[in-house]
């Protein structure tokens, strides 16, 4: 019977990719060098254990491998921006126009009520008097309209649309789940006025008090840091994140 490796291949990995990522901060181009190569055999590694998954996990050695070619001193932002590019590429694929309106919804009078003063207004007019909301949540269970509601604000405002399932911004990678979400909020305020709508959101934002993992900390506060609008107030762009969930306790 064969045997998994996965897990220790996968600790392995983020092992060499945090002393990767401390080379390189350091200057240390040489070690970083090595560690990135120790990435991508790592990755090979993961392709020949799980089959199934191998044309990721190649397609993963194949980025450290050119990681690893361009860690010449000259060339290490190089390097540092490919990685970026791939990470907004893939936020991209995440963005659609909704067709929506709120005169497709049938019920729900008084939330799209609430919805159109708070997000139209505000968000479209800015009169002073009223302040743009940065986030709702709605919750409840599948089939209340939580998704439609996101799609008809969208579509109200004619914004930028970015439906993001949680899964889609989770990664085991130490630290891609923290940089996905910065980059995710970074796009949205390019092609503003956005809206970012995020199911299942209690995946990605379980209360600090429960025990979670140092790189769900670490992407929870980038998150906590978005939503509470810091970067928003350096530029006119108009962002607003909902967010869905059933288990608004946790």
């Amino acid at each position: 019977m064969p045997v998994d490796l996965s897990g220790a291949l996968t600790s392995a990995f983020e092992k060499a990719k945090r002393e990767y990522e401390k080379a390189k901060v350091e200057g240390n181009f040489k070690l970083a060098k090595e560690k990135a190569r120790e990435c991508a055999r790592i990755m090979e590694a993961l392709a020949k254990n799980a089959p199934d998954y191998a044309d990721i996990y190649l397609k993963r050695a194949e980025k450290w491998r050119r990681l690893a070619e361009n860690l010449e001193h000259k060339k290490i932002y190089e390097a540092v921006e490919s990685t970026d590019d791939e990470f907004r590429g893939y936020i991209e694929t995440l963005i659609s126009k909704s067709k929506v309106t709120w005169d497709d919804i049938g019920g729900l009078k008084e939330v799209k009520q609430l919805m159109m003063e708070t997000i139209v207004i505000a968000g479209l007019k800015k009169p002073e008097t009223i302040k743009p909301w940065k986030g709702i949540l709605l919750f409840g269970p599948p089939g209340t309209g939580k998704t439609l509601l996101a799609s008809a604000a969208a579509g109200s405002l004619n914004a930028t649309f970015f439906n993001v399932k949680a899964d889609k911004i989770l990664s085991k990678y130490f630290g891609e789940s923290s940089k996905l979400v910065a980059t995710l909020y970074e796009v949205a305020r390019e092609k503003a006025p956005s809206i970012i709508f995020i199911d299942e959101f209690d995946a990605l934002s379980l209360s600090r008090a429960k025990e979670i993992g140092e790189a769900s900390r670490r992407m929870l506060s980038t998150l906590l840091a978005e939503l509470d609008g810091f970067q928003d107030k350096k530029s006119n762009g108009f962002v607003l994140t909902r967010a869905a969930t059933n288990p608004p306790w946790d």
